[in-house]
Order: structure tokens, then sequence, then C-alpha cells
């Protein structure tokens, strides 16, 4: 029998993806992976795989649910929809970083699903420090679940800040970016991996 995949991609949509645009290009780089991750969801049959995309920021955890778990963008309109929503809450949110709580909750909406190869993404912008969280406890939550595979993307203009998190976080489990052009490959990279070696 085939293996199910429940996948569930949780993008920073904070305000510093609008303020820093303009610095390092962060908010289209994480625009243009976005519809590459969709666009690689829609080759896998829908029976093989399932998946959620939510937004996080200073607004909440699950600020925007951009994908339902079997409703995903199909039509072209329907991706560029789900960017504009994106862009739109990174121009408007509240100040503050829901990271954590956003990892936590998609690890369990993951678990929850029937599947057999269970996958988190959590793309953030390595800005922890700011608001003073610590990368040991995203350690505690990215590894909280084994039936899970969860993963930390950092697309960082602080490249001090994203070694510092990196080098807490359990191995395998962080991916830097500091050019935000590589972020679809390693996108890519985790996808198949998880596929392979779990």
């Amino acid at each position: 029998a085939r293996r199910r995949m429940a996948i569930a991609l949780v993008l920073d949509i904070s305000g510093s993806m609008y303020t820093f645009e303009r610095l390092d290009g962060r908010k289209t780089r994480l625009l243009e992976a976005t519809l590459l991750a969709m666009l690689a969801l829609e080759e896998l049959d829908a029976a093989e795989c399932e998946w959620m995309a939510v937004g996080h920021s200073g607004s909440g955890p699950f600020a925007e649910r951009l994908v339902e778990w079997g409703e995903p963008p199909r039509a072209e309109h329907e991706k560029l929809k789900v960017l504009r929503r994106m862009a739109a809450h990174a121009q408007y949110c509240h100040p503050g970083d829901q990271t954590f709580e956003a990892t936590r909750l998609a690890i369990e909406a993951v678990a929850s699903r029937t599947a057999d190869d269970r996958l988190v993404i959590v793309v953030s912008d390595a800005d922890l420090a700011r608001y003073g969280l610590q990368p040991a406890d995203w350690n505690r939550i990215l590894t909280s679940d084994s039936r899970v595979g969860a993963f930390a993307i950092l697309i960082a203009s602080h490249e001090d800040e994203a070694e510092r998190i990196h080098s807490e976080l359990a191995p395998g489990r962080c991916n830097i970016c500091t050019d935000a052009a590589r972020l679809a490959a390693t996108f890519e990279r985790i996808l198949i991996s998880s596929a392979v070696t779990r």
C-alpha cells in the first residue's frame, strides 16, 4: 500500500516580513517559496498526501488559516489569493512573535491526522532574541512528538542569531537560508528526505 503523508506549513507572516522586505527581500522570497511549495504538493496524489498551511505573527499562532486540510488551492487564482493574504497580513498585523506556539499547534494538528509520515515545516525570520525567546524551548517543542518530523527554516538576515538558534536545535532539525533564494530548495530537500527516511 502507498504511504500517506500529512504536512503542515507554518509560515512567518509577521510584521518584520513587511518591514525588512526592502533590505533583504524576505517577503518576496517567502511568497515565491510558498508558491513553489504549493506547486510541489500539487504534484502529489491527494490520496497520498494531505496538507494545511497557516501563517503566524504577533496577531496569533494561527493568525491566518491559509489552506485547510483537504482543500488545497488548485487554480492559479486560488494560489494567488493565499499569497495576497500572506502579504496583506504582514503589513497590518500586531507586533510580537508566536513561532513557538504555532509550532506546537501545528505538531498537534498533524499528529491527529491518519498518516504514515507526518511533517511540520516552520518558517521563521530567526528574530527570537528580540522577544526573549529561547531556542532550547523551541527545540523541546520541535522534538516533542516522535510521530512528527518537525523542522525549522530560518530566513535570516541576522546570521549570528540564526547560527545561535541552529546550534541549540537538534541535529537535522534546522536549516538556515541566509540566501533566501535557496528557500524553495530547502523545502524540497526536507520533503524528500523525510519521505525517504521516515
